[in-house]
């Protein structure tokens, strides 16, 4: 099975509500998860895999997995009645009767559509409950926070009016001892740290989630699963504040606080083996970009291969990768590794062909950029980086020449498209 034939069945949880292959990639798993518990009426609330994927997530299926073009829809309902399994018909059924479920199952097929990239239709069908609901009702508080994270994500890149208010909501009003009031509290920190700039708020946001991970931490015991994987998530949020305040060996300290805590998990289950796993690489992640930050680039590479091999089908991973060997001018390995990530893809393929295009270009073979160049282009024909580095090179080598009209093609319907926009 050729690696592109793969990820079409690694990510058939997308588009099929299928279970992930064993050996996919992590992120796959959520969506899976999500609907077993849309399966049952159990009141137990569980942790949930952290990943959410980038709001074109779906139009990229269609783009880098040719034969899922026709899963390229925004809604469930969209879908060719032929192409419906009896999951995705279950599914139907609940967002039908979404109004009238209990709060819980509608908490279950909220996460759903956020697992899924349906951003557009939760913001939409699900309205964010009042305060005294969110008080309440623990699961009416995350049908809240599920509901607020779509509109964030979209609000975060235009689609939706940026605002705070519904997570701040929710993190005033949420029970003090439950994971929601947590989850939204370290939310509202990296939402500050990376889109407001507000250290203040961010200040205040990290107080209030440390005096919930400590409630949290009483519930669930200091040495439980929950409390070691509740406080390395806090320790990755929160050192955002020492670095906004530039207080780098506070940072360095809290992120090994975060690390500590990862590695003292001890999973009871392979829900858990899972959770823990997928923690890991966030953390390494955000450790890679702390060294980044105090100047070691060995070690950030380091961490960034750790990262690579807990989840080596992560297209991610080999992206981040392959910018650390840019930085420290390795360019043919860097090549490598945007390969390998485009070949993973989705998510982000467009951007991994286009690095692979600039690490070949950089290793001085202008044949094999252009080549990238248009692999991205092809995904993605607004991408005007790509377009910009093919017109400007095509035409320094016998053999890439002809490429010049193509990329004034290109050029001209990029111009048409974005006039048909304005």
């Amino acid at each position: 099975m050729n690696t592109r034939s793969f990820m079409e069945q690694a990510l058939g949880p997308y588009v099929r509500l299928a279970p992930p292959s064993p050996n996919g990639p992590i992120h796959a798993w959520r969506p899976w998860l999500a609907w077993q518990r849309c399966l049952t009426d159990s009141s137990e609330r569980q942790s949930n895999l952290q990943r959410v994927l980038p709001p074109g997530f779906r139009d990229s299926l269609a783009a880098e997995l040719c034969s899922y073009g026709q899963y390229a829809v925004e809604a469930p309902e969209e879908l060719s009645p032929e192409l419906r399994t009896d999951a995705w018909l279950a599914m139907l059924e609940l967002l039908h009767a979404f109004d009238s479920l209990a709060a819980p199952r509608r908490a279950a097929v909220a996460g759903l559509l956020l697992s899924l990239g349906f951003y557009e239709l939760l913001a939409r069908i699900s309205e964010i409950p009042s305060e005294d609901a969110i008080a309440a009702d623990p699961w009416e508080a995350s049908v809240a926070l599920t509901t607020a994270s779509a509109c964030t994500v979209l609000g975060s890149i235009g689609r939706r009016p940026y605002t705070l208010v519904p997570l701040a909501t929710i993190a005033e009003n949420a029970a003090r001892d439950s994971d929601v009031r947590f989850n939204a509290c370290i939310d509202l920190i990296v939402q500050h740290a990376k889109y407001t700039g507000d250290v203040e708020a961010a200040t205040h946001w990290r107080e209030c989630a440390w005096q919930s991970l400590q409630t949290l931490t009483s519930k669930y015991g200091a040495e439980s699963f929950r409390a070691h994987l509740l406080t390395s998530r806090f320790y990755r949020s929160a050192s955002y504040v020492p670095f906004m305040r530039r207080e780098r060996d506070i940072v360095v300290a809290e992120m090994a606080l975060c690390e500590a805590h990862a590695m003292a998990m001890t999973p009871r289950s392979e829900s858990e083996a899972l959770l823990a796993r997928e923690n890991c690489m966030p953390m390494l992640q955000s450790r890679a970009k702390e060294a980044r930050w105090i100047g070691d680039l060995a070690l950030a590479k380091e961490r960034l291969e750790r990262a690579r091999d807990i989840d080596p089908m992560d297209s991610a991973r080999w992206v981040e990768l392959g910018e650390i060997h840019l930085d420290l001018g390795e360019p043919e390995p860097a090549l490598t590794c945007y390969v390998t990530a485009a070949r993973l893809a989705p998510p982000g393929g467009a951007l991994a062909w286009f690095m692979a295009g600039e690490a070949a270009r950089l290793a001085g073979d202008n044949e094999t950029a252009c080549t990238h160049y248009l692999h991205a282009l092809a995904i993605d024909g607004l991408c005007v980086a790509a377009l910009d580095q093919l017109s400007s090179i095509a035409s320094e080598q016998e053999s890439t020449r002809h490429l010049g009209a193509l990329a004034a093609a290109v050029q001209h319907h990029q111009r048409h498209t974005a006039a048909a926009m304005a």
